[in-house]
């Protein structure tokens, strides 16, 4: 992953492995462990500084409580806010690095500051509880010209 983030942004680097916090794990499923996207993000946020983004990528299945009505519902990624510079996914739920490599420039498009784009063919769209990412995997031109305009290479 590094790799391929790095072709578009160049001055990016890990920063190590960060172990999930049992106060993360969610008492709302039982079948297997699933964490809160949200309390990582908070975890995140311990290494944020004014300068950068922090993003995290885990194997662990994550979600969120009370989401889309729902007591608690799985989901591929979660940006800590529009423009906030934080954001977590997983490799648990997307089909293949193709896919993973979407979510994560989605929720880095969060970290910059892009909403839900309208657009169905552009990457920044809304799933509404689907998966996005097997029908498109590039920005439209106006979500482009947005990142490009924080320096990033697409």
């Amino acid at each position: 992953m590094m790799d391929s983030l790095k072709a578009h942004y160049p001055r990016c680097k890990f920063a190590g492995n960060i172990g999930l916090p049992d106060e993360a794990l969610t008492t709302k499923r039982h079948d297997h462990p699933r964490y809160r996207a949200d309390l990582l993000n908070k975890v995140l946020g311990r290494y944020k500084s004014d300068s950068t983004i922090v993003i995290g990528l885990t194997q662990a299945d994550i979600g969120l409580d009370n989401f889309r009505n729902r007591p608690h519902s799985g989901i591929m990624g979660l940006a800590g806010g529009f423009g906030i510079g934080i954001a977590v996914f997983s490799s648990y739920r997307p089909h293949g690095y193709g896919q993973l490599f979407c979510v994560m420039l989605h929720e880095i498009g969060h970290t910059q500051g892009l909403r839900h784009c309208k657009n169905p063919h552009c990457i920044m769209q809304n799933g509404k509880g689907g998966n996005p990412f097997s029908k498109t995997n590039v920005f439209c031109d106006k979500c482009k010209d947005f990142m490009q305009a924080r320096h990033w290479t697409l």
